[in-house]
Order: C-alpha cells, then structure tokens, then sequence
C-alpha cells in the first residue's frame, strides 16, 4: 500500500505530464518524463524536488573527472594501485549506476568514495567529517539507499545511528498501531529475535540507536501509519544540516547525474514543506523539471532517467 509520500508524488507527476502537455511538449517526451519520474528512487525524489535554475559549479562528467584527479593523487590512493582512470570508472559505477565492480575490492571501492565524497563536501563547503564521508559512502555502495523512501530511510537509519524519526515517535501515542510495527520488525530481524524488542524501544522513543541490519519492512509500516506531513517532518531529519552523511550521499548522487544540487537548495525546500499544514509536492516537480529543461534541453529526461538508476 501506498504511503501518504508516494500519492502526492504519484498526483505531482501526473500533474506534470499535463502541464508539459499543455506547454507542446510531444507525445514522446511526455511518455519518457512520466515514466522517468514514476521510476525515481528517493534519492532521485529528493534531487529533483529541491533542484532550481539557480547554482553553479561542476556536474555529471566534468564533476566526476575533476574528482578522480584530485583523489587519485592522494598518497593513500596511490598507494591502492589505482590511477585517475580507475577512480573515474569507479565514481561512474557507484554515482552514475551501480555495477559492483568485480575488479575492485570492497575495501578500495569504499576509500576511494569515500576520498571523492570528502572532496566533494569541501569543494562545496558541505561541514561534512571524515567518519560522515566514511558512512556516505557506505550508503552509497549499498542498493538499498537507492530504493523507495522506506528503503532509504532504513538505509540511513542504519548508517547513522541515532537519527531522530518523527514517523516513530507519532506510533507512541497510538498504541493500536503497535502490533503491526512488531510484526514489520520481527520480518526484519527474524534471525536475531532478541533485537527485535531493543529496536521496537528505540524507535517508541523517536530514534534508533544501532540494528543488525536495515529495517525495510519496520520503515514501510512506519510510513503507512504518518500523514504527509509527518513524513516530510522526518525526510528533514534525515536530509537536514545535522545529518550530514545523507546530504552529502544526496547531493552526490545529484550532481554526478547532472542536477546542480546544493545544501541551499535542500534547506530551502526543507524548510517550505516542514512550514505547511497540507504539504503539496506538485509546485516543486514543476520547478525542478523546469531547472532540467533550461539546463538540459530536450536531454532533460534522460538525466531523470539516470537518477532512477
């Protein structure tokens, strides 16, 4: 079932596809953007609502080139045996679509994202540490952060211990729901049942503190429960300045395929939807395929389609 999340974006798409429509736009063109928008992941989602035609700075294959020289050069980089080429594909394997790399190990996989991620956030002036960069990129090679919202909010819960959830914190108080957020998390944590009551506790008191995996099925039953505008109070914990690791993860994501993506522009959407009662998405997919249409031309669908992965 749908949450309240996925309807409104759901309704902001077909929106879209009429208005592009009613602009001219040709059968084709509308077909490839709503099929491009339908198949977003949140990440994707969250690049696209807060894009605007405003910003600079480099994106797609210039960003992804720029990164590779300035890591590859790095002693510790040398010292993997990898060169700015390999750094190149290897950027373009995580950011651009995933491949898993057999050619390269998981440990050097994760320190030359993470070494990108740690030029990027200072290129950009994101306040982000050496142990954010660490756990982005541990977001970034896992597939779950790329999926639908509940996947990647249990993706990030997991990366990033104790962020704060308002979709748990609203099941407190309603206690008929409880049942059902035991039986989500139990499909979770089948095999280590002793964690299930540990994790139910924390998430009764608004976070959670540390699970043996991402909870999907728990985060899916937390989002079926919240109104829209619960769920966008918690997509600002998850993407707001204090939690650096998911910006940073975001934003990559973002410019590598071709979305001029900042912190300014995240706040800014943050702060329009957390400050209205009856949240609508519908004027913020209009901005950001507009920002797409001026800076990619007739190609915009394309970069869409990318960020879906």
């Amino acid at each position: 079932m749908a949450n309240r999340f996925e309807r409104s974006w759901d309704e902001a798409v077909e929106e879209c596809s009429e208005r592009l429509r009613d602009a001219g736009a040709t059968a084709a063109e509308v077909v490839a953007a709503t099929d491009a928008l339908e198949h977003l992941g949140f990440p994707g989602q969250a690049a696209l609502l807060a894009a605007t035609e405003d910003g600079d700075g480099e994106v797609g294959d210039a960003l992804l080139e720029a990164l590779a020289e300035g890591v590859a050069t790095r002693d510790e980089i040398e010292a993997l045996g990898v060169d700015a080429a390999d750094v190149s594909s290897l950027l373009r394997g995580v950011l651009r679509r995933p491949t898993g790399d057999a050619t390269v190990d998981p440990a050097t996989r994760r320190r030359v994202v993470a070494a990108a991620l740690e030029r990027l956030a200072a290129r950009e002036g994101i306040a982000a540490t050496t142990r954010d960069c660490e756990r982005a990129a541990d977001l970034l090679l896992t597939g779950e952060f790329f999926g639908d919202l509940a996947a990647t909010t249990a993706a990030i819960a997991h990366a990033v211990p104790r962020v704060p959830l308002a979709i748990a914190r609203d099941v407190a108080h309603l206690p008929l729901r409880l049942p059902r957020l035991l039986i989500a998390a139990t499909r979770d944590l089948l095999d280590v049942p002793r964690s299930i009551r540990a994790v139910v506790e924390d998430l009764l008191d608004g976070s959670l503190d540390r699970s043996p995996r991402p909870l999907e099925h728990t985060m899916r039953a937390l989002y079926s429960f919240a109104t829209l505008k619960t769920i966008l109070a918690t997509v600002n914990e998850l993407l707001g300045p204090e939690n650096a690791t998911a910006r940073l993860a975001v934003i990559a994501t973002a410019r590598a395929n071709g979305v001029r993506l900042d912190e300014a522009d995240l706040d800014a959407f943050l702060a329009a939807v957390t400050a209205e009662d009856e949240p609508d998405l519908a004027p913020f997919v209009e901005r950001g395929t507009s920002a797409l249409r001026e800076r990619h031309g007739e190609r915009w669908t394309e970069v869409v389609a990318r960020l879906g992965r």
